[in-house]
């Protein structure tokens, strides 16, 4: 098990790298990870919503990339990727009514309550 982890941690970690690398020597870039759980029973629908994050997302002026990795073997569970040029974007972002839409959308489907 432990092993998994370290390889899921690698793979999202070049992933990153590889999003990133024209970024890589702009110490104003924001990375950010997020982990969410959903029902196992709500993860197709969950997966749907996330997609639609991810497409939404990567049309957005300032991102530099945005990926949704699904684990094997627990389909509920799932990582975001994000890239984006600054601090500045990110937060445009965060704050966007259409980002709060689809956050709205995935609620029902988590695990535990947002924070």
């Amino acid at each position: 098990m432990a092993m998994l982890r370290v390889f899921g941690m690698t793979v999202a970690a070049g992933l990153m790298a590889g999003i990133a690398s024209a970024n890589a020597q702009d110490a104003s870039t924001a990375y950010v990870v997020s982990y969410i759980e959903v029902a196992p029973s709500s993860a197709d629908n969950a997966a749907a919503v996330l997609r639609a994050l991810r497409d939404a997302s990567r049309k957005e002026a300032g991102n530099s990339g945005f990926e949704i990795l699904q684990r094997i073997g627990q389909s509920q569970q799932f990582a975001i990727l994000e890239v984006w040029r600054d601090t500045r974007a990110q937060t445009g972002h965060a704050a966007a009514a259409d980002t709060a839409q689809l956050r709205d959308k995935l609620k029902p489907y988590l695990a535990a309550p947002h924070r």
